[in-house]
């Protein structure tokens, strides 16, 4: 349908209006005008490929993947593959960018360009190497900075995820912060960290330097915004070299100036998390909410996630919440299959609720699929702990990156002879031989072991075994005499005859002695003390008393002590037999001493209403009979009347006759001589 004159102006008048959009930036009001053009003609490509283009400069994504399909299907001849690719990205729909951009036999720059971001958020950082490479050779633009930064950060990638140092093919040039915050990267993934620290302050000086200059106008805060990248990555150079005050300090102002990258608060709490250990559990509770936001996924990388998640369940655990511990355990578990540490962090939960048995059966189920060496060495210890040595060997013995060395050598041996299997040790230590005389027979671990296992046969009664293995010990020394002294010994043991044939080898004492300093031995500190080496001193050819007559030795009288005695000491008085008991448990001891606190210790004790006064009033061991009987009681009271004399006398009981009796004269104390 041919459109009138009126039409064609209107159309140019918005053709003209959306240039006029696109120089403005306006790219809402060029949507508008992009859809009155497309009422007028709705086959019009330019006015798709610009709405499509709005669509995007307006974050709307989707909308702009709808047009795109729209017109595949009806097959417009107009190439969208960037722009789709580029949707899909921004998308988080990065598997499908990548082959959206691979389905393109020549892709031009832009799309290399968007391929190599792909790849690095797809984490397949060997290709995007390749990819940044073939763009920095083959391009010659202002983005030249821009791309060395991406490659030194694919570099530095490299390097922390997986643990290669590659160097690249382009040398290193610090021209902007980017490229200097990459290369500190990369050194502290080499664990440079002095190298790293240098440069990262560097970046940071160049970037408020580069943001000052390029834009006069910036604001204090958008420098701060900046610059946190670098402080966080610079706090996590001084955490790996021990400095946790300075990183603390920089980690607590990067979250106190509340950046906008969520990744970045996410890295910086987790690091906060891992300096409080099981100190500081409020602030570790905050950190741990800070942690977990919507989206996060999408701005770390694969082991960033893992560790923010391993971090999160090892304080669950210490802080005692076993629930959400489990929980955050199963889905690291169905996330992170291959990995060892859901494992070992759920046996170490186990452990903590004193449930060893399921621990091992944790860990004995999941080596089926995962060869750890880390949970090998935990099973065994557990199986230790419970006393199952032979299970722990087991476990010990099938480490096969370890099997080999002689810390695993020396303590398969150790647990077998605590359990006295000394055939088990026997056995450990000849297959330690035997795999070195293969593999490594000229090295000093096998001389080590031919050594040891020679000494530890004839320590334990195997003298034919011993004598094999020193055989092949004397074979790389021919002239070690300990060796062939130990040989000697252990044939001596079962076969004599050997024995005494092996020795002719010994050399002659003439030339064992040849250069053999008689007088340096006697004088060295040896066996013989210092005392008996003068003694001997004395005696020798050069001493002038060799000439003289020997004359006997006079011998010499020990002067006897005479015994002390004690004073006073009177050999005609017969000592007293108690003499070596304490005074308190003799028969004549009478305690001086005399309560001073008179009658006020007494108060307040016994039966309630009783008192102190009249206590031996009603005590019959205390009371004592008048001397007129029975009649010379008073008739009102049944305590007898008490003799008034100046000792109380001693009674043999109550008497019913009342028979009168006389009182016992005291014995004269005599004190005793000699302090006795």
């Amino acid at each position: 349908m041919a459109s009138s004159p009126d039409g064609s102006q209107n159309l140019t008048n918005l053709f003209t209006e959306l240039h006029k959009c696109e120089q403005n930036g306006d790219y809402t009001r060029a949507y508008r005008v992009c859809n009155k053009i497309l009422k007028i003609i709705p086959n019009d490509v330019k006015a798709i490929h610009c709405k499509i283009v709005c669509s995007i400069h307006k974050d709307q994504f989707n909308e702009a993947l709808r047009l795109i399909n729209e017109c595949q299907q009806q097959e417009y001849d107009i190439s969208l593959v960037f722009e789709k690719a580029y949707s899909e990205y921004r998308l988080n729909l990065n598997r499908e960018s990548a082959e959206t951009i691979k389905s393109v036999a020549d892709p031009d720059i832009r799309l290399k360009e968007l391929l190599g971001q792909v790849l690095y958020r797809l984490e397949e950082y060997d290709e995007c190497l390749q990819v940044y490479n073939d763009l920095i050779k083959n391009s010659d633009d202002d983005y030249e900075d821009d791309r060395l930064a991406n490659y030194y950060g694919v570099i530095a990638a490299i390097q922390l995820a997986l643990g290669r140092d590659v160097q690249g093919d382009l040398k290193m040039k610090r021209r902007t912060y980017e490229q200097c915050y990459n290369q500190a990267c990369h050194l502290a993934g080499k664990q440079l960290y002095s190298d790293a620290e240098k440069l990262l302050l560097q970046s940071e000086e160049l970037c408020k330097k580069t943001l000052l200059l390029d834009d006069p106008e910036v604001t204090e805060e958008d420098v701060e915004a900046e610059v946190a990248v670098m402080r966080v990555q610079l706090a996590y150079v001084y955490q790996l070299q021990g400095k946790t005050d300075e990183a603390l300090k920089l980690y607590n102002q990067v979250i106190k100036s509340r950046p906008t990258d969520i990744g970045l608060v996410a890295v910086a709490c987790n690091n906060v998390i891992t300096l409080n250990k099981d100190q500081n559990v409020f602030d570790s509770k905050k950190k741990i909410k800070q942690v977990q936001v919507e989206g996060l996924e999408n701005k770390l990388t694969l082991l960033q996630r893992k560790h923010i998640d391993y971090n999160k369940c090892l304080f669950y655990m210490h802080s005692n919440q076993a629930k959400e511990c489990k929980t955050l355990l199963k889905n690291m578990q169905q996330q992170f299959d291959s990995d060892d540490i859901p494992y070992l962090i759920e046996a170490a939960q186990l452990c903590k609720e004193k449930q060893i048995v399921k621990a091992c059966t944790v860990l004995k189920d999941n080596l089926e699929k995962n060869q750890s060496v880390r949970m090998k060495l935990t099973l065994a210890e557990l199986y230790l702990s419970h006393g199952n040595v032979y299970k722990a060997c087991d476990v010990l013995k099938s480490i096969i990156e370890l099997q080999h060395k002689l810390g695993m050598i020396s303590a398969l041996v150790s647990l077998y002879l605590s359990s006295e299997d000394r055939e088990s040790a026997v056995d450990v230590l000849d297959n330690a031989v035997l795999w070195y005389s293969r593999h490594k027979p000229s090295s000093k671990e096998h001389l080590l072991l031919l050594r040891e296992c020679a000494n530890f046969k004839i320590r334990y009664g195997k003298p034919e075994q011993a004598a094999i293995t020193l055989e092949q010990l004397r074979t790389f020394n021919k002239n070690d005499l300990r060796v062939l002294a130990q040989l000697i010994t252990a044939y001596s043991k079962f076969n004599p005859l050997k024995a005494a044939e092996i020795s002719e080898d010994l050399p002659s004492i003439e030339n064992m002695a040849q250069d053999l300093d008689v007088e340096e031995l006697e004088s060295s500190q040896g066996p013989m003390s210092q005392r008996f080496s003068r003694k001997t001193a004395k005696l020798t050819p050069d001493s002038p008393a060799v000439n003289q007559p020997e004359t006997p030795a006079k011998q010499k009288h020990k002067k006897k002590k005479k015994a002390r005695l004690p004073k006073n000491f009177n050999a005609d008085v017969p000592p007293d037999p108690e003499r070596w008991l304490p005074k308190q448990e003799r028969t004549n001891y009478r305690n001086k001493k005399r309560d001073k606190r008179g009658a006020a210790v007494t108060v307040g004790k016994g039966t309630q209403g009783s008192s102190a006064a009249h206590q031996d009033m009603f005590d019959i061991m205390k009371t004592s009979p008048s001397p007129g009987g029975a009649a010379a009681n008073s008739p009102n009271s049944p305590r007898p009347q008490v003799v008034a004399t100046g000792t109380q006398p001693s009674t043999s009981g109550p008497s019913a006759s009342g028979a009168q009796w006389q009182p016992k004269h005291p014995k004269s104390k005599r004190k005793k001589k000699g302090g006795k």
